[in-house]
């Protein structure tokens, strides 16, 4: 990813820190490393910044357009801007480095890497993810307590953040709780606000009293601020956006089995009815075929 015709820069350099606590450096040279918040926790910002190694991060090869993560274990995975995927474990037993696409060609059907029975189990895994989409186009993603948990904890530290919790929701969702969280935004491009200017005496007013709501540079460049173009054009371009959780009522383990039970038999009358009407086709087909 790094052009290889010119110098590396020696005078560009850029660290972002999300609030999520992951860490988004460049250096200006088409190399952008995205360090999670994981990494960050275990090691100190310090640390993970000075390490000579890039395990664990995603690197972003802009003049490539791919994205690279190695792990510790010596495994590589690299994404590319054409929706390709390469994966290049560091233990391979049958020679076989990836799975034939496509890879999911059968529902509920687990689909495994040829060494999969051979090949060492991670320390530590992420959570897995549960994504609910509906006939409609809504979805939803189900969530760990411990996951929203964090979400509210982050939610409610943001300045720019009002939360809601624990509203109750009438029908058709009797028995849940929403828990919403409102956030103040701007879709304009960010910018980062200039340093208060001190300016002389002569120049800020000095014939005004200290005490004067307008005396001093400080009060006068708000002033300004405010009568700008730029100001206006921000307050048009803000508006609120909102996440919403609901928590559904706990099932009680009667509840749960007689649920199994009753999904269980409309299994058992879905694939009977299924048959009865492949019967009903083929006579309908047969009566067809002889007018």
């Amino acid at each position: 990813g790094r052009n290889q015709g010119a110098p590396p820069p020696t005078n560009a350099g850029m660290i972002l820190r999300r609030p999520d606590g992951s860490i988004v450096r460049s250096f200006g040279d088409g190399e952008v490393d995205v360090i999670p918040k994981s990494m960050v926790v275990a090691m100190g910002e310090k640390e993970v910044l000075q390490r000579p190694n890039k395990e664990n991060t995603y690197v972003a090869h802009c003049h490539s357009n791919e994205l690279r993560l190695d792990d510790s274990e010596g495994n590589n995975f690299i994404v590319r801007g054409d929706n390709t995927l390469q994966v290049e474990l560091a233990v391979s037993i049958s020679g076989e480095e990836e799975t034939a696409s496509p890879r999911c060609e059968q529902s509920m059907v687990p689909y495994k890497h040829p060494d999969s029975a051979f090949l060492p189990l991670p320390t530590a895994t992420p959570e897995p993810r549960l994504f609910v989409v509906y006939g409609d186009g809504e979805g939803e993603e189900i969530l760990s307590p411990g996951t929203v948990a964090e979400i509210m904890r982050m939610a409610k530290s943001d300045s720019n953040t009002a939360v809601v919790d624990g509203d109750p929701l009438g029908t058709p969702m009797l028995g849940c709780s929403s828990h919403t969280i409102f956030t103040e935004t701007s879709s304009s491009t960010p910018a980062v606000p200039l340093s208060p200017l001190k300016m002389p005496p002569i120049i800020a007013g000095s014939d005004l009293q200290m005490d004067h709501p307008w005396s001093g540079s400080a009060a006068m460049q708000q002033m300004i601020a405010k009568a700008s173009p730029a100001a206006a054009v921000e307050d048009e371009a803000k508006f609120t956006m909102f996440r919403q959780l609901i928590e559904y009522p706990a099932i009680p383990p009667a509840a749960r089995e007689q649920y199994l039970v009753g999904f269980e038999k409309y299994g058992i009358w879905e694939r009977e009815h299924a048959i009865a009407h492949e019967v009903i086709g083929k006579q309908s087909n047969a009566r067809n075929a002889i007018q």
